[in-house]
């Protein structure tokens, strides 16, 4: 996989970020495919910062947890679910989107230059099972 995408992030950039919803490690029960492909995503942020690093290309992961969008609106909408939900969340509340792009940035900059490989989670301290 990285010999296929190695020539066109060395002519776009030197960082690929993967995402993947904090959800999706806790296998939910009716998840199926979607947790594991989202899960498998942590494997291959591994797998191909080792392959690329050679090239300075940086592989990283943002690994969200429950976060107000369209994606969640299922929970946020029905009051009793996301209070439920905000209960198991130390911080007792959803994030927002604009709460995961300081994680971004910081991993698209020069202070993260060093990080590779590695997976950000963004949970309001809900434990994690990375």
């Amino acid at each position: 996989m990285a010999t296929l995408i190695q020539p066109f992030h060395k002519k776009v950039c030197s960082l690929k970020l993967h995402q993947i919803d904090f959800n999706d490690m806790h296998f939910l029960q009716y998840a199926g495919v979607y947790s594991i492909t989202k899960t498998a995503l942590l494997g291959a942020t591994k797998a191909l910062a080792s392959e690329l690093a050679k090239d300075n290309i940086r592989v990283n992961c943002v690994a969200p947890g429950l976060i107000k969008t369209n994606f969640s609106s299922a929970i946020w909408k029905n009051e009793t679910i996301k209070s439920r939900m905000e209960e198991m969340i130390p911080l007792g509340r959803m994030g927002v989107p604009e709460e995961c792009a300081g994680a971004v940035s910081y991993l698209s900059g020069d202070d993260s230059k060093y990080v590779t490989g590695e997976t950000l989670v963004i949970a309001g301290g809900m434990l994690s099972r990375l």
